[in-house]
């Protein structure tokens, strides 16, 4: 398993129902431990692009992976299209994104895996080279 993907995974929160707040708290606080035991390998907060004011949450240059914390996404409003727009502004940077993970609470899954959000990753995918991920706290 590769360095990133271990990271993330020592930080899983395990439970049997949905996160609860407080659960999503502490992964959180984890996951923010965690990535500082991984500094070398793994950046928080890494800009996309000189001159632009947005950054990942998190980001693998060996791994050529950018994860976003986005717990919204179980919900019609989200950040889904933005963060995928930030992967493509860092490649045109020669940021090398060729993987997003994005991360958010239980039902995030299946509303990201509908019609449109498919289109979207099909396209994100065949025209742009990256990969995008939907993974939920469990």
């Amino acid at each position: 398993m590769r360095i990133g993907h271990r990271a993330f995974r020592s930080a899983e929160v395990q439970t049997e129902t949905p996160a609860t707040e407080s659960q999503t708290n502490s992964w959180l606080r984890l996951i923010c431990e965690v990535v500082k035991r991984f500094s070398t390998v793994c950046r928080l907060q890494e800009p996309v692009a000189p001159g632009v004011k947005y950054s990942f949450d998190y980001f693998i240059p060996s791994e050529n992976t950018a994860v976003e914390i986005a717990l919204s996404l179980r919900n019609i409003v989200t950040e889904f299209e933005k963060d995928i727009f930030k992967a493509i502004l860092a490649n045109k940077s020669g940021k090398g994104v060729k993987k997003l993970v994005l991360i958010g609470k239980d039902g995030s899954v299946k509303r990201q895996n509908g019609t449109g959000p498919n289109a979207i990753k099909r396209w994100v995918s065949e025209n742009c080279g990256i990969e995008i991920q939907v993974k939920e706290l469990k």
